[in-house]
């Protein structure tokens, strides 16, 4: 049930997350525009956290040290994209304002 949980949880996010992005979707770190509402009123990266759950609840149904690898080297990869786009990102005025508004990278009051 938590796996189960977790898993659409994390798709709600993802697709909150494109759905918010509109057209702005890139497969490599680029400025498309800086994105403020829905999703991203609440954290800065919300298609990661939303992968990241998903990932997490397929772990807990189905529980391997393969999948944990696999779960682990994704989560390391995707933090590792984020804070390049952060990088990025972070040249831009108005994303630095957006960053203090809203402090949260991935998950709510934690990170």
């Amino acid at each position: 049930m938590v796996s189960e949980s977790l898993e659409v949880i994390g798709a709600l996010l993802v697709l909150g997350g494109f759905l918010s992005l509109n057209k702005s979707f890139g497969l490599g770190p680029e400025n498309l525009g800086i994105k403020t509402s829905r999703a991203y009123r609440f954290m800065r990266h919300p298609i990661y956290s939303g992968y990241i759950l998903a990932e997490a609840g397929f772990f807990l149904a189905d529980f391997s040290f393969h999948n944990l690898l696999v779960l682990a080297t994704s989560i390391i990869f995707l933090l590792l994209r984020l804070r390049a786009e952060e990088w990025l990102l972070r040249k831009d005025l108005s994303y630095r304002k957006y960053a203090q508004a809203v402090p949260w990278r991935q998950i709510p009051f934690l990170f």
